[in-house]
């Protein structure tokens, strides 16, 4: 709403400060996704740079709403342990796909990371569906709002991936993400905002 020019900058604000008291290691991902999203929709609307500056604001002032939380946190690392949240269990390492390392010593994660394919493979699914119908119906509005969302199903499968391990290495802060599943949480935005399209164009 905010690069469409609308007065939203308050709520965007206040939405990424919750983002960030609600889960510091799912902001991570969040945010990255948010920047590629960014991106992708100042490529096919160039209307939307002039509203940039605005955003940046407001995802500014959602971080000083809710330092109150995550600078001390950032701060303070040296008073607790840690250490205690690294187990191999928690090693990135551990969870690449398609052939997680965690699967083939632990029974129950190779039952969840089964149920995660499925999820994640019904979810690509429904993305797909509402993808190629906004194509099929040559809606440039949808399409405005949807090559982003092709951006956050990106991010999402790269991070998820064992292709993306050199990033993981390289970029030491997204351990801090533990689980790279978590990245799937890009892929469920995608989906939500193309189904309400695709809703909204049929009715």
């Amino acid at each position: 709403r905010v690069l469409d020019g609308e007065e939203a900058m308050t709520g965007l604000a206040i939405a990424y400060g919750c983002m960030i008291f609600t889960h510091p290691p799912t902001t991570l991902p969040f945010s990255l996704g948010l920047a590629g999203y960014v991106l992708t929709l100042l490529a096919v609307r160039k209307s939307a740079r002039r509203f940039v500056a605005r955003f940046l604001a407001a995802i500014v002032a959602g971080m000083l709403l809710s330092a109150i939380y995550w600078v001390p946190a950032v701060l303070c690392q040296k008073y607790i342990h840690a250490e205690e949240w690294w187990t191999p269990h928690h090693d990135f390492h551990a969870w690449f796909f398609p052939h997680p390392a965690i699967a083939h010593d632990d029974a129950y994660a190779a039952i969840f990371m089964d149920h995660l394919f499925d999820a994640l493979g019904f979810t690509v699914a429904i993305f797909a569906v509402c993808f190629l119908n906004a194509l099929r119906r040559r809606s440039l509005e949808s399409m405005d709002r949807l090559w982003p969302c092709l951006t956050l199903v990106a991010i999402s499968l790269f991070f998820m991936a064992s292709w993306s391990r050199v990033v993981w290495e390289i970029l030491p802060v997204l351990s801090k993400v533990q689980f790279l599943w978590r990245f799937a949480l890009l892929l469920d935005v995608a989906v939500a905002i193309a189904a309400s399209s695709m809703m909204h164009g049929l009715f």
